[in-house]
């Protein structure tokens, strides 16, 4: 009786809980990878000053507005039904043997946020003259509609990952969205607080939203990022399939 459960708890909870940490892991791994890229690269566009491409606060929330839709995927996401688990025993492999997350996989990973950041830096280049011309050439207002950009990118990214849509895993994406909102709001249109933090960020967002580049970037970006997924998972599923 101890054990009357342990079959459903290995073969099904097992495969599902292994999965999700990876997706979890080598997502996080991903997008802090891609941030720092471009803040990398940003270092050359700026003639190597060493002026950081977002602003301090700004990159602080990063991770804070990113949490919720990658955590409702390592929660609740589920790859093949619980019926199709027990049925086909030879799935529990892939967490035995380690297959979606070991160092192949984290190479992977590194290469393809390289390949993201090198994506979002051209964007990055052939943006900025737009924004000079349209006299909003400050590099707060600049950094700040990348860090859009790549917050659309980055939850664009969870939804390719996601397996199991649910109403927790949409609300998790809409939380994401209405605390990137909700922190430029405050911070950005708050005169009271923006003593407090930095009166330099005061109606940035403003501005940001009146260069017609901006709005290109937030449709150019996620679908950008669709087709080097898209590409890459063909490459994958054509060459070295899984379970």
């Amino acid at each position: 009786a101890q054990f009357r459960y342990i079959q459903r708890l290995l073969l099904v909870h097992g495969r599902w809980n292994y999965r999700r940490a990876a997706k979890f892991t080598l997502y996080s791994f991903w997008k802090n990878s891609v941030l720092v890229m471009l803040m990398f690269y940003y270092n050359f566009i700026s003639g190597n000053t060493g002026t950081s491409l977002f602003e301090n606060w700004v990159r602080a929330s990063y991770n804070i507005i990113l949490a919720a839709p990658i955590i409702s995927v390592g929660i609740f996401d589920r790859d093949v039904e619980a019926k199709d688990a027990i049925e086909h025993p030879e799935l529990y492999d892939t967490g035995r043997r380690g297959m979606d997350l070991n160092t192949m996989k984290l190479v992977e990973t590194l290469l393809s946020s390289m390949v993201h950041s090198v994506v979002m830096m051209v964007m990055m280049a052939l943006a900025l003259p737009h924004f000079t011309e349209d006299g909003v050439g400050d590099y707060y207002t600049f950094g700040t509609a990348i860090f859009v950009w790549l917050v659309i990118t980055m939850n664009y990214r969870v939804a390719f990952l996601t397996t199991t849509w649910n109403i927790l895993v949409i609300t998790g994406l809409a939380i994401s969205f209405g605390l990137l909102l909700l922190f430029l709001g405050i911070y950005c249109f708050v005169q009271w607080g923006i003593q407090s933090f930095s009166p330099w960020m005061y109606f940035v967002p403003a501005k940001m939203v009146m260069v017609p580049v901006f709005w290109i970037g937030c449709f150019v970006a996620p679908a950008l990022a669709t087709v080097i997924d898209i590409f890459k998972a063909y490459l994958l599923l054509e060459f070295a399939p899984d379970l």
